[in-house]
């Protein structure tokens, strides 16, 4: 059969053989060179017998690829690299007239650049971003080319540029090139053909454009944030203690990304012997929820998955916490608890686990910056799909955890205590979602994303294609992103603290003007 080599059709057909299936939708193609590369079961066209089928006799198993794209243009069909086999995806050109696009265009995969297309989709499809990032003035008023922690400014320009472009309606498929060098020449690990994880990259992108875009300008000051003991809480309350650690937080980092992604943990702590309890609120980028629980049983829901990350965690053995009451490492008992919610939450599905193979039950720590734990999770019993690395092993748990596309309502899935007030209902909607598919070492991403005209569309690299509701939800799923519903996009900034997500009293001491 024959390759598409760019826009061209390969001179010479290539042939190869199935491997093995990779669960009910994957499959592991192995090409003459001993190259190998983990695919959707639905890229490939033909008839397949895989080994050990039929009577438990092994059969050499052949498989016909129909139009599979390799987006390298210079490429020698004969003797294709690796990385230009790791980087196919199909040809494919949606049946809409370019007048009518809507952000619903492809992006070309440009060799193991399926993390950043779908991640890419999935932020072209979070409107008050793209309405900030198409505007006249938004990315240029607020654009810190002096901040050292962001890239100049060049990622955030080039970021705006990509999404004019993908929004012009002028084009069906976009080459993100001149994008991506810009983003490896600010962050060295993208600059190659290398494959990286999704989640990873929406960590790193989201701070780059965060700093690049803050509105803090100069050095940021040095901010010390309050010891939260039990004596202040009992004399402020949590709602104030909240708003003063996010005043804090704003002296630093304000920006469109803060706007937009950005909500509030509570973490508290309790000594086993004292009862000496210590509360810390820190900012959030994305909830990274386990799918599994203390015992490796799969979580078969996104409430089950949002009530094991609230869990009570027993810390003891290597994990004991210094109690400042005690003056001693004790055992103690942490929670986390979600307080502020923001108007975009981007969950992570915690499917992924490197390690020595010992397993282990890791649950994400808040932090104040902005990178959180990539990885982790404990993959157990049969829903796993696992890598042997050496000594160490690399797994993937592939159930399906269900989730509502409408109507996802925090507080009836107990992710939110009682004391914490939210000035909008916590109803969020499902609008963008990253899926993964084949292992930790080798696989595929896809994007899908519900744009106003109210239909779902699975974005796989250059090929997009409209879908039903009933297909969005899948074990593959990754990456969500919610709205919220009726929330708005308000700035963020210490002058207006009405437009914190906090309930604010105005007689609160440190929101007074300073007096000389």
């Amino acid at each position: 059969t024959h390759y598409l080599v760019g826009d061209r059709r390969s001179v010479a057909p290539v042939t190869a053989r199935v491997a093995r299936f990779i669960g009910a939708d994957s499959v592991e193609i192995a090409f003459g060179n001993s190259v190998r590369q983990v695919l959707p079961l639905n890229w490939l066209q033909g008839h397949a017998n895989a080994s050990g089928q039929e009577g438990g006799q092994s059969q050499q198993p052949s498989f016909v690829l129909d139009a599979v794209s390799v987006n390298q243009p210079s490429a020698a069909v004969s003797g294709f690299a690796l990385s230009t086999v790791c980087s196919m995806s199909m040809s494919w050109s949606p049946a809409v007239s370019s007048s009518s696009l809507g952000g619903r265009v492809g992006l070309q995969n440009l060799g193991n650049t399926c993390y950043m297309n779908a991640l890419l989709q999935c932020l072209s499809g979070t409107k008050d971003l793209v309405k900030y990032f198409l505007s006249e003035e938004g990315c240029e008023r607020d654009l810190n080319p002096e901040n050292f922690l962001g890239s100049g400014g060049k990622v955030a320009k080039e970021f705006a540029v990509l999404m004019r472009t993908l929004w012009s309606g002028n084009q069906r498929v976009v080459s993100p090139m001149q994008f991506k060098t810009v983003v490896g020449g600010a962050a060295e690990q993208f600059a190659g053909s290398d494959q990286h994880d999704s989640q990873e990259f929406a960590a790193y992108l989201l701070d780059c454009l965060h700093e690049d875009l803050n509105r803090v300008r100069g050095r940021k000051p040095v901010v010390n944030f309050p010891e939260l003991t039990p004596q202040v809480i009992q004399d402020k309350g949590d709602e104030r203690s909240a708003a003063e650690c996010w005043n804090l937080y704003l002296q630093r980092d304000k920006s469109i990304i803060v706007d937009s992604f950005q909500g509030q943990l509570r973490s508290q702590i309790v000594c086993s012997q004292c009862r000496y309890l210590s509360t810390k609120f820190d900012s959030f980028m994305y909830l990274s929820l386990p799918v599994v629980d203390d015992n490796g049983n799969p979580l078969r829901s996104l409430s089950e998955c949002l009530r094991e990350f609230t869990k009570d965690e027993h810390l003891c053995d290597d994990d004991r916490w210094y109690c400042p009451e005690c003056k001693a490492h004790v055992d103690a008992v942490k929670r986390l608890a979600v307080w502020k919610l923001p108007p975009v939450l981007m969950v992570s599905l915690k499917r992924f686990k490197f390690g020595n193979g010992n397993g282990g039950h890791a649950r994400p720590m808040p932090t104040s910056s902005w990178g959180q734990a990539l990885y982790g999770g404990w993959c157990g019993s049969a829903d796993f799909y696992s890598d042997a690395m050496g000594s160490s092993t690399s797994s993937k748990v592939i159930h399906k955890v269900d989730f509502e596309l409408e109507g996802l309502n925090l507080h009836e899935s107990g992710t939110l205590p009682a004391a914490a007030a939210q000035k909008v209902p916590p109803v969020f909607d499902l609008y963008a979602l990253v899926n993964h598919m084949g292992g930790c070492r080798m696989g595929h991403y896809t994007a899908a994303v519900k744009h106003d005209s109210g239909r779902w569309h699975l974005f796989n690299d250059a090929s997009v294609t409209a879908i039903d509701d009933a297909e969005v939800a899948s074990e593959k799923a990754y990456l969500l992103f919610f709205r919220q519903r009726g929330a708005l996009i308000r700035t963020q900034t210490m002058s207006s603290p009405e437009s914190w997500p906090h309930v604010i009293e105005k007689g609160w001491s440190f929101l007074q003007p300073e007096t000389s």
